[in-house]
């Protein structure tokens, strides 16, 4: 099980402006939301639909609204867009078979950033981390859920994921 260390607060959000985030939105569920900021830019999918290059600003309007637990991963790499785009446009609304990690995985597959078959973010940020990939990780409305500036990603199986899928797609 991954852990991520030496997290700051994400006091600056203009830090999301440039350079490739791996986004965890609501890290104190089981599954996490898994996304993309890119420059600034937003890539999600989920049961509601995909959102490509939307202005980072508006999910953090939500996370600040709701106190969103969430965790910011710096990656370093530079963002394709064209890439990301064709990635994330596979995916319009997600089903039961699929996750939002799914366009994130075949994004760093087509861009040989990793070889690895990842089905869930866990096994992602541990690939990511062993890859030395990692360059900071910030976070907002997390202060309970951190040990000492270090936050252990938990564990799930596909069958959390499908029943949340179900859950979210009752509600839509």
């Amino acid at each position: 099980m991954p852990i991520l260390t030496n997290i700051e607060h994400l006091a600056v959000e203009q830090h999301l402006e440039s350079g490739f985030f791996l986004c965890l939105i609501a890290t104190n569920k089981i599954p996490p939301h898994i996304a993309i900021i890119a420059n600034g830019k937003y890539y999600s999918v989920s049961v509601r639909g995909v959102k490509i290059a939307v202005d980072y600003q508006s999910l953090l309007k939500t996370i600040h609204h709701k106190k969103i637990p969430s965790l910011f991963i710096q990656l370093a790499i530079e963002p394709n867009f064209q890439a990301l785009k064709k990635a994330y446009g596979q995916y319009p609304k997600l089903t039961e078979k699929e996750s939002c990690l799914f366009p994130i995985r075949d994004y760093f597959q087509k861009e040989q950033l990793t070889t690895e078959n990842w089905e869930f973010v866990f096994n992602a940020v541990d690939d990511l981390l062993f890859k030395n990939m990692v360059v900071q990780s910030y976070h907002l409305f997390m202060e309970d859920l951190l040990k000492a500036r270090s936050f252990r990603l938990k564990e799930y199986t596909k069958s959390e994921i499908i029943a949340l899928i179900k859950e979210l797609k009752a509600l839509c």
